[in-house]
């Protein structure tokens, strides 16, 4: 169960990316500018799913998951 949630967390956290991406090339923010953006404002956690348990262990997860 826990790989699976791994590879839909993933794919969830690329597909939100692309998602982003997607949405600031339609509103015309340049490559150079969506950078200096994300550098100012730092990164997304990559934890999308379960964002409380970041860093967090494996069995946390599988106690939240009930």
């Amino acid at each position: 169960m826990l790989e699976r949630e791994c590879q839909l967390e993933a794919a969830l956290t690329q597909t939100y990316a692309d998602l982003n991406t997607a949405v600031d090339r339609l509103d015309g923010i340049p490559d150079v500018v969506r950078e200096k953006i994300e550098t100012a404002t730092g990164t997304c956690p990559p934890e999308l799913i379960w964002p409380q348990l970041e860093g967090g262990r494996d069995e946390n997860r599988q106690k939240w998951a009930v």
